[in-house]
């Protein structure tokens, strides 16, 4: 799921002209690997699971499903700068392609190993399944259908849909068939809501807000280097939209207790989750309200930003929906926010 968008901190490609050249190759694969966003994946998977099995049993199946989603995310993110290399070798000289710390060559064999990695791991997760006479099958065939959906969407929006208005649709169908593949190997009559093709409903639910949200903030980031350039007012008016669908999506995840009312749910918690999730939301609104009224690629950088951190907030809220009397499962998936902070320090999450 390459759902960085294009923010790019500006730097010279005699940044790392210090460094020892075994260190400047390894930061310049954490950079095009993006791996501080790696853990924004993990939790969108713990959570499905969750909604899925109402614990993170059976472990093989998550483990399988997290390195699934790891490969994916990476892979993504790889093939982003391979489509990306012509551009940024204007725009962006000091990423890792055109800096020439990292051949075009190396960074496309790289890409495609980890998406095909992502399709085993995910088809292995679903093998596992079928030691289980209810739903094997089903399960296979939904975690094999789902990690490919997910390489179909990378390939669309980093290549044939990038520089179209289809591209944040694209990004947003990562995000939402990542959720799915998370829940893919839930066994018939294990998930207590209704479900669509298999999948528990809510969880269909919140990958779509989720797939809204990042939709958005796709949007948001387009051409952000650009953003003081002429053409404001064409660009204010998709920065209006941009922050529609962030807002829209952020509502959609905020009205999940509503919509799929789970019985084991406290009274108190249904009503109070929709409050927690617009506190949560406040900040990212301030920026994101921030970057269209003021337009630059400063404040349309913080706005991704703080979408990308909230999500594994946001993701650790959800949780409380699948498991409400386990808070332990709120505090390991909320523990994840810990390596994005460390890792955003040192490397660019954008």
């Amino acid at each position: 799921m390459s759902d960085a968008p294009q923010t790019e901190n500006s730097r010279s490609p005699s940044d790392d002209s210090n460094s020892q050249p075994t260190q400047s190759s390894l930061m310049a694969w954490a950079r095009l690997l993006r791996i501080a966003n790696v853990p924004t994946a993990w939790t969108n998977v713990l959570v499905a699971f969750l909604f899925a099995h109402g614990g993170w049993n059976p472990t093989g199946e998550l483990v399988l499903l997290l390195l699934a989603t790891s490969c994916l995310f990476c892979g993504g993110m790889v093939l982003n700068d391979v489509f990306d290399a012509d551009v940024d070798a204007v725009e962006r000289p000091s990423r890792p392609i055109p800096s020439g710390v990292i051949s075009l060559g190396a960074a496309r064999s790289v890409a495609i190993g980890l998406l095909l990695l992502g399709l085993l791991f995910a088809a292995l997760a679903g093998a596992l399944a079928l030691s289980d006479s209810a739903g094997g099958v089903a399960a296979l065939m939904r975690s094999v259908c789902c990690g490919v959906a997910v390489v179909l969407s990378i390939w669309l929006y980093d290549g044939p849909l990038k520089k179209t208005w289809l591209a944040p649709l694209a990004m947003g169908s990562c995000r939402f068939f990542n959720i799915l593949l998370g829940a893919a190997t839930v066994r018939a009559g294990v998930a207590t809501n209704d479900v669509w093709l298999g999948f528990p409903l809510i969880v269909v639910g919140w990958a779509a807000a989720v797939a809204v949200l990042i939709a958005g903030v796709t949007l948001l980031a387009k051409d952000e280097s650009k953003a003081n350039d002429q053409g404001l007012k064409s660009q204010k008016a998709r920065l209006g939209v941009a922050s529609l669908g962030v807002t829209g999506g952020l509502l959609g995840i905020a009205s999940l207790s509503l919509l799929f009312p789970n019985p084991a749910l406290k009274a108190g918690l249904q009503q109070w989750f929709p409050l927690i999730v617009v506190l949560i939301s406040s900040r990212i609104v301030r920026h994101v309200v921030n970057a269209f009224i003021s337009p630059s690629p400063g404040s349309i950088k913080m706005g991704v930003i703080s979408v990308l951190r909230s999500l594994i907030i946001l993701d650790a809220v959800v949780s409380c929906l699948a498991v409400p009397n386990a808070m332990q499962y709120s505090l390991v998936v909320l523990a994840m926010l810990l390596p994005v902070l460390w890792l955003g320090k040192r490397i660019p999450i954008t």
